[in-house]
């Protein structure tokens, strides 16, 4: 039988400036599950990580994530741990963290 998760929360973060990573939420969250997708409105790709992100090319650290894709899930215990970074400036991660 899967998790019965006590509540659903939404959020969007967007990087100010591309090539600076930036945490999804900056304070602890606890959680038990992330959904994340690429905002289809995003100019390129974005990529999510822990503190060692980073979306250049050629030094990419991280899962990609392309507009429009089907969200990633990660089984993680705190949203604060998660880390997004971006090509473009402006660009951003839509999620929803799981209780």
């Amino acid at each position: 039988m899967p998790d019965i998760h006590a509540s659903i929360t939404s959020g969007r973060k967007a990087v100010a400036v591309a090539g600076t990573r930036e945490q999804v939420i900056a304070v602890s969250t606890p959680c038990k599950e992330v959904w994340l997708s690429a905002d289809t409105e995003n100019a390129d790709v974005i990529v999510i990580g822990g503190v060692d992100v980073v979306a250049v090319g050629g030094s990419q650290k991280g899962v990609v994530l392309f507009a429009g894709n089907p969200p990633i899930k990660l089984y993680i215990d705190n949203v604060y741990k998660l880390y997004v970074d971006a090509i473009s400036n402006g660009d951003a991660v839509l999620f929803n963290y799981l209780v």
